[in-house]
């Protein structure tokens, strides 16, 4: 489905006066699945195409001109400073398979040269920073009771290799990235292209109610989740997607 992208300028009401909300501006129309956007210099504003592979600014007069282009591939979240356009790449997840993770920071320069800044796949095979943490059930739900749980999402686990990269921003020459794939918070030197990771963000242990039914396959099929863990917590991944 297309969408559009819009702009709404909201003044500050005085005290006592009523507030009417604007109607949006619309400034281009017929987007496939618009995931992020900057304001780069004279008012134009980027923006990504997620799953399109696109990265586009948007001028006056709803003119959508081309910055970037990977077919198959996402672009995620986009910042600029200083003239300079920051973005993320990847394949998702490798499609299943780890050797094939692909995900990149990379940046656009004043003349459109693109130039990779880091890539974030490898760091993820060679660290794996939520590769210790613990998702699912805990030691409170037995080993019986997990063998009743469906083969996904699975019962206990711990951080597997994945490498998503959602959202960048930029101080100085840092760029801070959110790694969706990773559960993570990674910096990068936008000189050096050296990685770190700043933080491993923590699981979400949400209690699973009685009557819960859970996906089983793409097809919408569901089943409801065992009696026995009810009332115990399911530790989700925490899956950051902006920074």
């Amino acid at each position: 489905m297309p969408y559009p992208l819009g702009l709404i300028a909201q003044p500050r009401p005085r005290g006592g006066e009523s507030y009417s909300p604007p109607e949006p501006k619309i400034l281009a129309e017929g987007l496939m699945t618009p995931l992020s956007l900057a304001v780069g210099r004279g008012g134009s504003v980027l923006v990504t195409q997620n799953y399109a592979g696109r990265l586009d600014r948007v001028k006056d007069g709803r003119q959508v001109a081309n910055v970037y282009t990977k077919s198959d591939w996402d672009v995620g979240g986009v910042e600029t400073k200083r003239g300079t356009t920051y973005f993320v790449a990847s394949v998702d997840g490798g499609r299943g398979n780890p050797d094939a993770l692909e995900g990149y920071l990379k940046s656009i320069d004043s003349s459109g040269d693109v130039r990779t800044i880091a890539d974030l796949a490898s760091y993820e095979r060679a660290q794996n920073p939520d590769g210790d943490q613990e998702y699912g059930f805990g030691s409170d739900v037995s080993a019986e009771c997990r063998q009743q749980w469906p083969a996904f999402p699975p019962a206990r686990y711990t951080g597997a290799l994945d490498s998503h990269p959602y959202a960048p921003a930029v101080k100085g020459s840092t760029v801070y990235v959110a790694d969706a794939g990773m559960n993570a918070i990674l910096k990068a030197d936008a000189d050096s292209g050296d990685v770190s990771t700043i933080a491993v963000l923590p699981p979400r242990p949400p209690v699973v109610p009685a009557g819960t039914r859970i996906p089983i396959d793409m097809a919408g099929g569901t089943v409801e989740v065992p009696a026995c863990v009810v009332g115990h917590e399911y530790a989700f991944e925490p899956v950051p997607t902006d920074v």
